[in-house]
């Protein structure tokens, strides 16, 4: 369900702690930690 709310919201990633959801695999979306997602998005 959070895979279609997210893909209709426009969104790339999604973030979350949830270890269920993070075993989550897909193509429309990225599925990451914050700290994933930080150290992917940091500007250097």
């Amino acid at each position: 369900m959070f895979e279609l709310q997210t893909t209709v919201a426009g969104c790339d990633y999604f973030i979350t702690t949830d270890d269920r959801i993070l075993k989550y695999r897909t193509d429309r979306i990225k599925i990451v930690t914050p700290i994933q997602f930080l150290t992917e998005n940091e500007v250097r």
